[in-house]
């Protein structure tokens, strides 16, 4: 029997991971989890690549409980958002890891207007790793971080 977390449970400790805030308040559903990556990701396009989560709060566009990740710049947390959703999505979903869990969780996006690019899916649907707990998942992030010490 698989053994399901339930969305806000792994998206929280895939943020968690990153050293991430997650107010309950903005991300507890799919639902407000894509509303709020929504609005970030909008403002993101409005005021570019290198405005700050604490710029958006100060102009009123995003809530204060994203306080302490008030330095980070948008763009770079929204990134994060939109990978845990995936990760989030797909356990939620499917209560599986692998391809399976990447595929539902990429049609769970496009269903919301989220574009996932190609070449995102088939890194994916190539590493069945990064839906996984435990073990396949940590391997996954230390060949990602050798593979940045190396280049």
């Amino acid at each position: 029997m698989a053994y399901c977390r339930g969305f806000y449970l792994t998206f929280k400790e895939n943020m968690g991971a990153l050293g991430l805030p997650v107010p309950a308040s903005l991300f507890s559903t799919q639902q407000q989890a894509l509303t709020t990556i929504g609005a970030i990701a909008t403002a993101v396009k409005t005021f570019g690549s290198r405005v700050t989560i604490g710029e958006l709060i100060g102009a009123g566009v995003l809530s204060d409980v994203l306080v302490y990740a008030g330095s980070l710049y948008a763009s770079w947390y929204v990134g994060a958002a939109i990978g845990s959703l995936l990760v989030a999505s797909g356990h939620s979903l499917s209560c599986s890891n692998g391809v399976n869990a990447s595929r539902l969780a990429v049609n769970a996006l496009s269903k919301h207007g989220i574009r996932v690019d190609g070449a995102l899916v088939r890194h994916l649907a190539s590493h069945p790793e990064v839906f996984a707990f435990g073990t396949p998942r940590h391997h996954y992030g230390v060949m990602g971080l050798a593979q940045q010490v190396a280049a």
